[in-house]
């Protein structure tokens, strides 16, 4: 239905689609993802005994304490395989998912047509969004320059860059260009694309509800009105967002306690988890409790329209059998109101 949109999922970032090109078999991303990180830290740990730097801590896992930042780089792996996770199922859900919960009725082709355009533009970095991933980019290699030009400096760095400074080539030279390629360069493509996701998924739900345009059942196996399949496609953010929380796992491991910069980037992360999931279904709850009370609404005139009938029979003196039978329509009609006001607001269930 949206092929535009599904075919701008695969662009919009030419580096990951450059080290993720077999992303979109079944096990890709995971092999590539581990050869993405084996690699670096192999050279690491080479460029450390050459230097001569890999004895000042003996043992492996003393050595390990030093590199926080391999964390990053794990979580930054992680986060994209899940992003092309999310790729593929939000490319599945635009093609044949989202067409057997859309009411053509509301949805004429014009207006799907404009839908189509406005979030390939979003997905695929196209018009002025290409300036935004570009910017991204721009701001992060300009954290990493200043963060090299720092490197040459051994009172500012020796005490946190005792492996990797000016001093140490080969570990230095290792380090810096795979923290270009992982900490800056992939990041930003995932940070844009992360973003590009979200807000063209919330751009998605918020313009099909405005027209009321998803079929919303009162009673669906799914206990979510028939949406459940976008509280699943939802979920993946907050599956993005898990990763970098090994950070923090690492500095603990250190033993070291966490500076006032790492515990508000730690309650950031918490807020992004939650975040990031009810952002995009936040228009899809307005609808789903607009239908509710749309069907509530019209049960209840129902009920009136019924009950006004038994009393006016009632002051009538009819006490025939047909009474009983409109007695027997109440019942029903209560029982469904209560059915109908179980019916959840939000596409997801506990």
């Amino acid at each position: 239905m949206l092929e535009k949109s599904a075919q701008a999922l695969a662009t919009g970032s030419w580096i990951l689609n450059t080290l993720f090109r077999r992303g979109f078999d079944a096990h890709g991303p995971v092999r590539t993802s581990l050869a993405l990180f084996v690699v670096p830290v192999l050279l690491c740990f080479a460029a450390g005994y050459l230097d001569g730097t890999l004895h000042n801590r003996p043992g492996f896992v003393g050595v390990i304490q030093d590199y926080t930042l391999y964390m990053l780089w794990i979580a930054v792996l992680v986060a994209a395989v899940v992003l092309y996770r999310f790729n593929r199922a939000f490319e599945e859900f635009l093609t044949a998912g989202l067409p057997r919960i859309l009411r053509p009725d509301k949805l004429g082709t014009a207006q799907i047509a404009r839908l189509d355009g406005q979030l390939a533009r979003i997905l695929g970095a196209r018009g002025r969004f290409r300036y935004l991933s570009l910017l991204i980019t721009i701001v992060f290699v300009f954290f990493w320059a200043l963060n090299l030009v720092k490197s040459f400096d051994p009172v500012s760095q020796y005490g946190r860059d005792i492996w990797h400074s000016a001093y140490h080539p080969a570990g230095f030279v290792v380090l810096k260009t795979f923290n270009l390629l992982y900490a800056t360069l992939m990041l930003a493509a995932f940070f844009y694309k992360f973003s590009a996701s979200l807000a063209g998924l919330s751009y998605l739900f918020k313009r099909i509800s405005e027209v009321n345009g998803f079929c919303i059942r009162p009673l669906a196996p799914d206990n979510c009105a028939g949406l459940k399949v976008l509280s699943n496609l939802s979920l993946y953010f907050m599956y993005m967002v898990l990763p970098f929380f090994v950070i923090y796992i690492s500095i603990l491991l250190r033993g070291t306690t966490l500076t006032p910069g790492q515990q508000v980037l730690f309650l950031v992360l918490i807020a992004l988890l939650f975040v990031t999931f009810f952002l995009p279904l936040g228009s899809v709850h307005a609808a789903m409790q607009r239908a509710k009370n749309e069907e509530l609404e019209e049960i209840a005139l129902h009920f009136a329209r019924i009950n006004d009938r038994i009393k006016e029979r009632l002051a009538r003196g009819e006490y025939h059998a047909a009474l009983v039978g409109e007695v027997e329509s109440l019942e029903k009609v209560n029982f469904l109101y209560d059915n109908v006001g179980k019916m959840p607001v939000w596409p997801f269930n506990l």
